[in-house]
């Protein structure tokens, strides 16, 4: 292989050494690109992830926010329920110490199903 070499002209050697030279760059320009083309599409993989983490992020905040709600009105119904029965209960026209019925009062209208009765709407809140 020696002897060949030697026996080649210098231009022939020339030649040789640069096809040489560019199939080296055309590999190394393909390796490259490959490469690239796979960071793209691990790039691209991951923003399809993280889309798909931010949109099931968002129904879960819209689901608990849903719960949260549909939860209060069942707490504000039973409050409202309550409320009939005891208004309802025999004996519910008995008279009731002044201080009970003031601190009862101050506490219903706590309640977000009281924010908007007569008896809560006109109180202030030195009451």
């Amino acid at each position: 292989m020696i002897a060949l070499i030697r026996s080649l002209t210098p231009l022939a050697k020339r030649i040789i050494g640069g096809a040489i030279l560019v199939a080296l760059l055309a590999i190394l320009f393909t390796l490259q690109q490959c490469s690239t083309a796979r960071t793209a599409k691990t790039e691209a993989k991951l923003s399809g992830k993280q889309a798909e983490a931010a949109m099931q992020s968002g129904t879960d905040a819209v689901e608990t926010v849903g719960r949260t709600i549909e939860y209060e009105r069942h707490v504000d119904y039973i409050t409202r329920e309550n409320e009939r029965a005891i208004q309802t209960a025999p004996g519910a026209d008995a008279p009731v110490d002044p201080d009970l019925a003031r601190v009862a009062r101050e506490r219903l209208c706590q309640r977000a199903a009281y924010h908007q009765h007569p008896d809560c709407v006109q109180r202030t809140p030195a009451e």
